[in-house]
C-alpha cells in the first residue's frame, strides 16, 4: 500500500510539472546567488516562502507544495524534468521552520546531485540513503540558517525568550528555526523529547502556503492544478 501511494505521489508530481512547463532556462550559477539571499525571507511568514519561489521559477527552478500523504513518509523530492529542477515540499511535520529546511535541503540536491538525480529522474527526501547524500544535504540545510558555533552559543539561552528572539533578528532567521535546530539536538544527542516546549514560538506553516496555492489531492484534474500554479509562480 506504501509504495502504491508513493508512486502515485510521484506520477502526480511529475505530471504536475510537465503542465507547469518553467519556460526559463536553468541557470546554476545565478542559483547560486540567489541561495545567499533567501535567508532572511523565512522572517516574513505570511509573504516570504512565495516571493523565495517565484525568484527560483525565474530562473529555471520550479517549487510547488503538496499536501503529505500517509504513509510515504516523504518530507520533499527533486525531480529533473527536461534538464531543470523541480522540487515538491510537503507539509510532513506540519512545521513553518521545516518547510524552510526541506526547501534548502532540496536545493543541496540541485546543486551538487543534479547528474545523480536526472540519472534516477527523482530523488525523495525520507527514503532510504542509498547514496549516502542525505546527511551532507541535511548539513548544508542546518549551516546555511545557523552555524555551529552560533548555535552553540544560542542553545546555552534557550529558555530566554528575549535573548532568542533578539539572537533571530540579528542573524536573519525566524525564531522558530532556533528552536526547532534545539528540538532536533537534543533528539539527536540526548534522545531528549522537546516538541512541545517551544510550539508558541511557531507560526502556522499553512499562512506561508496561502499564496502558492498548495496541491490538494482533492483537485479535479492535474492539469487544471499545474495552470493555476503556473499562472501563480510567472513573474509580472
Amino acid at each position: 500500500f506504501s509504495d502504491k501511494m508513493k508512486d502515485f505521489w510521484v506520477k502526480s508530481a511529475y505530471q504536475t510539472f510537465k503542465v507547469i512547463d518553467n519556460p526559463n532556462l536553468y541557470d546554476r550559477d545565478k542559483l547560486k546567488s540567489l541561495i545567499i539571499k533567501i535567508k532572511p525571507y523565512s522572517q516574513d511568514v505570511k509573504n516570504g516562502l512565495f516571493i523565495v519561489c517565484k525568484a527560483l521559477y525565474n530562473i529555471g527552478v520550479t517549487v510547488v507544495f503538496q499536501d503529505y500523504l500517509s504513509t510515504t513518509q516523504v518530507r520533499g523530492g527533486t525531480f529533473i524534468i527536461n534538464g531543470k529542477p523541480c522540487i515538491v515540499l510537503t507539509d510532513f511535520n506540519k512545521s513553518y521552520p521545516t518547510l524552510w529546511f526541506t526547501l534548502l535541503h532540496e536545493l543541496h540536491h540541485v546543486l551538487f546531485d543534479f547528474d545523480l538525480i536526472e540519472t534516477n529522474s527523482f530523488h525523495l527526501t525520507g527514503e532510504a540513503d542509498l547514496f549516502l547524500i542525505e546527511e551532507k544535504a541535511n548539513s548544508f540545510a542546518r549551516d546555511f540558517f545557523m552555524s555551529e558555533e552560533k548555535f552553540n552559543y544560542i542553545k546555552s539561552q534557550i529558555n530566554n525568550p528575549y535573548l532568542v528572539s533578539k539572537f533571530a533578528n540579528v542573524n536573519e532567521v525566524h525564531v522558530s528555526i532556533i528552536y526547532s535546530f534545539f528540538t532536533w539536538y537534543q533528539k539527536e544527542k540526548y534522545n531528549k523529547k522537546y516538541y512541545g516546549a517551544f510550539v508558541k514560538f511557531y507560526p502556522d506553516y499553512k499562512n506561508s502556503l496561502t499564496k502558492l496555492n498548495p496541491l490538494s489531492w482533492n483537485d479535479e484534474s492535474i492539469k487544471s492544478v499545474g495552470e493555476r500554479i503556473k499562472k501563480i509562480l510567472e513573474i509580472n
